[in-house]
């Protein structure tokens, strides 16, 4: 039965650890029609990921067709978003990955209130 217990957890814990690709930040109209905003590099590796952010960014803003051109700087990848553009947005299917910085939060948040109380009730029972 513990064991059961035990990884009904951890698969309740790690599928909250996967999370889709985003755009983040406000985005910033640097020309007409031109828009930059920020992303994680590691996007940019697999091109699912990118083109599933920015499809979707575009989409949310009404529009049908984008150019997109990235540009990576330190731990961020700007993206600057011409629309209308030469490639039209799609009805992509989601895109998941295992996200290793909610991995980590999800595990020390929990641990280290679990740790507080702990210590909070050994020493009000001392």
């Amino acid at each position: 039965m513990k064991k059961l217990c035990l990884i009904i957890l951890a698969s309740m814990l790690f599928s909250g650890c996967y999370t889709t690709p985003s755009l983040s930040g406000i985005p910033a109209n640097v020309a007409e029609g031109t828009y930059a905003l920020n992303t994680r590099p590691e996007y940019i590796k697999d091109p699912k990921h990118i083109t599933y952010a920015v499809n979707t960014w575009v989409k949310e803003q009404g529009y049908t067709s984008y150019d997109l051109e990235v540009i990576i700087v330190g731990k961020m990848a700007n993206c600057y978003i011409t629309v209308p553009g030469s490639t039209p947005v799609e009805d992509l299917p989601v895109v998941k990955y295992f996200d290793k910085n909610k991995t980590i939060s999800a595990i020390v948040g929990p641990s280290a209130g679990a740790i507080w109380i702990i210590l909070l009730l050994i020493i009000y029972l001392l």
